[in-house]
């Protein structure tokens, strides 16, 4: 993110600089959703499908659902297969509204498909059929380029830029093609003791393939909307990007 930085340094390095180096829909404020985790083994279904491509299910406020949420959307027929995720931006009493993250080129979201919240192997004891739980795994194969931005905000920046941060970060870079995942918010009050910095306004992880889907994230018109909108009111930035190197990754929605 932010390559036009005056230092760019990847694969473990830090980039520090002010934001003075730079060129010049409906949010998710993820602070809406304590750790923003979906209930555990909710199961619904896409009711419909718009022109803008959100989507409707069939859950909402009374299973627990809130913005921000993150879900599995799989297709049965004609054969159990991985489609997409859905990130919730309006939960209704019975039914959500939600835009998708990551659809596979060759696959889009339609009515009827399945919502759930998680998967394991043996889900198909629960009557669940048990290769959609392997076919969730392998084809949405772990992310291992991240990238993460940790915002300062200047003094004399409006009360809601942080919030605007967060809620154009969910708005507008969760809706480029190459993110895999996207978390945002602002520092902890749990963090790790002695150790934990809390000192930044606001923190960005995004997960991608690869550099490639970085280097396009970065040309993108929305992450050049998302600058341009928030450049004025930034002091500076630390961007880390590393790979993900060996071992299995554990992922949930």
């Amino acid at each position: 993110m932010f390559r036009n930085l005056s230092f760019a340094l990847v694969l473990g390095f830090v980039t520090v600089c002010p934001w003075f180096a730079l060129s010049s829909s409906q949010g998710v404020n993820a602070g809406d959703v304590a750790g923003n985790a979906p209930p555990d083994d909710l199961r619904a279904t896409v009711k419909s499908v718009a022109e803008d491509g959100s989507v409707v299910i069939s859950a909402g406020k009374d299973k627990g659902l809130a913005r921000g949420h993150v879900l599995w959307v799989l297709r049965l027929d004609p054969k159990p297969q991985y489609v997409a995720k859905v990130q919730i931006l309006e939960s209704k009493q019975t039914e959500s509204v939600g835009h998708v993250l990551n659809p596979l080129s060759e696959r889009k979201v339609k009515p009827s498909d399945q919502v759930v919240s998680q998967f394991r192997l043996g889900d198909e004891q629960k009557g669940r059929p048990e290769p959609i739980g392997a076919l969730v795994f392998n084809e949405a194969k772990a992310a291992n380029f991240v990238h993460t931005v940790i915002f300062y905000l200047k003094k004399d920046a409006p009360a809601g830029e942080a919030d605007d941060l967060i809620a154009d970060a969910h708005s507008m870079l969760a809706k480029i093609p190459t993110v895999r995942e996207l978390r945002i918010g602002r520092p902890s009050e749990k963090s790790t003791p002695g150790f934990g910095v809390k000192d930044y306004h606001v923190g960005l992880m995004i997960l991608f393939d690869n550099a490639e889907g970085l280097q396009t994230y970065d040309q993108h018109p929305l992450h050049k909307q998302y600058v341009e909108k928030h450049l004025k009111f930034i002091d500076k930035v630390l961007v880390y990007d590393f790979e993900h190197k060996g071992g299995k990754q554990t992922r949930t929605p």
